[in-house]
């Protein structure tokens, strides 16, 4: 017997293994899966996944990105991190865009 429509996990971008959240605005982040059709195209982290979802294997991964440090984290150090958004990677945001999203008090 199959799920009713209503009780069927959706799974979101953010949760992907290919989705990477950009430094500086991790509720946007660019896909990483080279045979999507997203490939390199920035999605916000609520879009449901397409069908190249993959489950994030945190394990594959010798550096992993914490988003509420925002710092890169080396495998040793998992523990300081422990209950913390962890990433495989975060897309740098290009330096000369900075400008645009700088927040500043002028």
């Amino acid at each position: 017997m199959g799920h009713p429509d209503n009780l069927v996990p959706l799974m979101r971008c953010g949760e992907c293994h290919y989705w990477e959240p950009l430094d500086v605005m991790s509720s946007i982040g660019e896909c990483k899966g080279r045979d999507s059709p997203y490939y390199r195209k920035p999605l916000f982290r609520t879009n449901p996944s397409p069908s190249c979802f993959k489950a994030r294997d945190l394990h594959k991964a010798e550096f992993l990105w914490c988003e509420k440090c925002k710092e890169t984290v080396a495998e040793q150090a998992l523990e300081k991190h422990a209950g913390h958004q962890l990433f495989i990677g975060t897309a740098q945001f290009p330096v000369e865009e900075n400008l645009e999203v700088t927040h500043s008090g002028d």
